[in-house]
């Protein structure tokens, strides 16, 4: 018998599509998604340098160069990596500039990047100093053109020279928008991919733990921007770089757990994100003993609240498992990170790890946006993305399929007791993203029944921050 339904909130967060305004026709690519091997490279000032060309190392991932920087030169700018404009650009028109950076050995990255006007003693429009550690860390920059432009005078160069040092550089896409480009033309030119983690960089032992017993329960090394964060715990588990067949590449992230006497594994991975766009996530996943994994975006801090979750079940052979994750309200906290949950014992391994803003109408696609918008309506095994189920300390029975009660669909109805929430609250919270249109009335029903007559059933539409 299960309890009353105390309160049940299908929390549907829909944002709208908006109409993309007309830019000039001038638009497109300044120099595109540019192969780096069309770019020039020089060296002069008494430095001393060379470009290694670095492949892919994972399906989707770009090619890289690795600038060696053995000998400074004078002048930051003697040793450069440019090209120039292949449009003609007018006044007024707005670039945007993405690319990524991370450094390679013990030095931290240092590059200058400068839009040049080469008509004009080589005038800066605009300029970027970025820097970067071992983590793959992607840089932006929107400027708007001040005078015409036709093709090969503006000059787009990266300058090395201010130290020694090896600099990897990957995913350069300078992109022309015309003059007055929409909010939404600006933000999907330069957003970054949140996460790209092919786990290639060096892995680093794990700090020891204060309290002896965590000190030998979480052992192992991680790659850099990866945070242990099962110490409150009760658990052994034990991460590893696997260099035995992984999914792309030299090696995956294993992960053993071979103990959970009490709360669960979780690792950490920093991230940024936006109200205004959805996120995919997609993973490649491998696991022996078929272990489920729980991907949440959530708050580090107290009171560590969720904002989506993805559940999967890995496969003994390699495969490649996708989620899409709605905006995170206006007022989201700044510490919200994935995680990587865990709540049994096993093997999982990971691999080609990638977290991508997308616009709303770039995740709704060509979708036809009629019938039912949402992905998945019964639960007849349970709640799978990309729904999630509010609240991080809910009972295993919390929501559960129910074989002896048959819906009106023909299929098990979802069984939904309620659990604490946010101290004295007690609900049950599911709730699931959809991409609507515009000016466009939507309706929502559901089937429904309780052990508890006359219980109250909440249903909204709206943003997720919304209580």
């Amino acid at each position: 018998m299960c309890l009353p339904l105390l309160r049940a909130l299908f929390a549907l967060s829909v944002v709208l599509l908006t109409g993309t305004q007309a830019i000039h026709a001038a638009t497109g690519s300044a120099i595109g998604r540019a192969p780096l091997n069309t770019l020039s490279f020089n060296v002069s000032g008494g430095g001393e340098a060379v470009r290694v060309r670095v492949p892919a190392t994972h399906p989707g991932f770009d090619e890289a160069f690795r600038i060696d920087v053995t000998r400074r030169s004078a002048r930051a700018h003697e040793i450069a990596l440019g090209r120039a404009n292949t449009l003609n650009l007018a006044v007024g028109d707005v670039v945007a500039v993405r690319f990524s950076l991370r450094s390679v050995g013990d030095t931290r990255a240092r590059v200058a990047f400068y839009a040049q006007d080469s008509t004009a003693n080589y005038r800066a429009l605009a300029t970027l100093v970025a820097e970067a550690g071992p983590e793959w860390t992607e840089h932006q920059l929107v400027f708007t053109v001040d005078h015409e432009f036709f093709k090969n005078e503006l000059l787009f160069n990266f300058f090395f020279g201010d130290t020694p040092q090896s600099v990897e550089l990957r995913g350069l896409r300078i992109t022309a928008l015309g003059a007055s480009p929409s909010p939404e033309a600006i933000t999907a030119a330069t957003a970054a991919a949140v996460i790209q983690e092919d786990f290639e960089a060096p892995f680093a032992p794990l700090n020891p733990n204060p309290e002896p017993e965590s000190a030998l329960a979480i052992t192992g090394a991680l790659p850099a921007g990866w945070t242990e964060d099962s110490a409150w715990a009760n658990v052994q588990v034990a991460y590893s770089a696997l260099a035995e067949s992984p999914f792309a590449g030299r090696q995956s992230l294993a992960i053993d757990t071979t103990r959970i006497v009490s709360g669960r594994v979780q690792l950490i991975r920093p991230l940024t994100v936006s109200p205004s766009h959805f996120i995919r996530l997609a993973v490649a996943l491998r696991s022996p003993g078929h272990q489920t994994v729980r991907l949440q975006l959530r708050q580090r801090s107290a009171p560590y609240r969720a904002f989506a979750e993805a559940t999967f079940t890995a496969l003994p052979e390699w495969g490649r498992y996708e989620a899409l994750f709605p905006p995170v309200p206006a007022d989201a906290p700044a510490d919200i990170a994935l995680f990587t949950v865990l709540d049994s014992t096993g093997r999982l391994e990971l691999d080609d790890l990638t977290l991508t803003y997308l616009s709303p109408s770039q995740a709704s696609g060509d979708k036809d946006l009629t019938g039912n918008l949402l992905s998945t309506s019964s639960w007849p095994l349970g709640v799978a993305a990309p729904w999630a189920i509010g609240g991080d300390e809910r009972p295993p029975e919390a929501l559960q399929p129910d074989p002896a009660v048959v819906g009106p669909t023909g299929l098990p109805a979802l069984r939904v007791a309620p659990y604490p929430w946010h101290g004295n609250k007690v609900i049950a919270q599911l709730s699931s993203p959809f991409v609507g249109r515009p000016g466009v009335r939507h309706t929502f029903s559901v089937w429904a029944r309780s052990d508890n007559p006359g219980q109250t059933l909440n249903l909204r539409f709206g943003p997720p921050s919304a209580e």
